[in-house]
């Protein structure tokens, strides 16, 4: 990754798209302190940040929710209550023990608001559905209160059911003031979503596009490095990581 630098403000949702191995994820991955050595500086309300660990990027207020569900978003042994509340604990505790009791209503005021359809809180989470097992990795990263929420493939592996309540939360989110940023294959995705789309080609950014400026044809061209933004001239320098969220 290299040569990039973006903004994410407030009540907005930003796609970051391309083709699979653009570099999105490795992008995001070091952002969020899961990958290190890079060079650059993230601002974050202002503020400079470098998240040396993933404990740092939700001390700073990111959530992350990965690409591939089952290998890196879910704890399959553990029950989807002990998923949702895994990167909150610290809200529950009382005199160095947990409070099963206020666990169990956060549990519960999320699953009624994402229509989570899980019959009993202690059941493993892979007895879920793909869709469900989503929305409480969701739930998840909502409880930490993040102001910023990266989203990975926000609805892969899920049916078309769940995947429009997820656009709908996302929405909702942005509305509430969060900055949200969706990283995703699918243009039409991407397209329904997004206020302002960044194209990726070889792990640096080519273009940045408006809802209205951006259609799928574009995108697709700009992704493939045949048409316009910086990936015709083939040469890059200045590493930059420069996400930030405007108050």
């Amino acid at each position: 990754v290299h040569d990039v630098n973006f903004q994410v403000r407030r009540g907005e949702v930003v796609g970051f798209t391309g083709l699979t191995g653009d570099g999105r994820t490795e992008l995001f991955e070091s952002i969020f302190g899961y990958r290190r050595g890079y060079t650059g500086d993230i601002y974050i309300d202002g503020q400079r940040r470098q998240p040396r660990h993933p404990s740092d990027a939700l001390a700073f207020g990111l959530g992350y929710v990965p690409k591939d569900r089952k290998e890196n978003a879910i704890i399959k042994d553990m029950s989807v209550l002990h998923n949702m509340t895994l990167a909150s604990l610290r809200k529950f505790e009382r005199w160095w023990l947990l409070d099963g009791r206020q666990e169990r209503s956060q549990y519960e005021a999320y699953r009624r608001q994402l229509n989570l359809k899980a019959s009993h809180p202690h059941l493993p989470m892979t007895s879920l559905s793909g869709g469900n097992q989503q929305k409480a990795v969701l739930a998840k990263w909502l409880l930490t209160d993040a102001n910023v929420l990266i989203l990975d493939n926000p609805t892969q592996g899920v049916d078309i059911g769940a995947k429009a309540e997820i656009y709908q939360l996302i929405g909702d989110l942005a509305e509430q003031g969060r900055a949200i940023v969706a990283l995703s294959t699918e243009v039409p995705e991407i397209l329904k979503i997004c206020d302002r789309v960044y194209v990726m080609h070889r792990g640096a950014i080519v273009a940045e596009l408006t809802r209205d400026e951006a259609s799928e044809e574009q995108i697709l061209m700009l992704a493939s490095g045949l048409a316009g933004g910086k990936a015709a001239g083939g040469a890059y320098a200045n590493e930059s990581v420069n996400p930030s969220t405007n108050s």
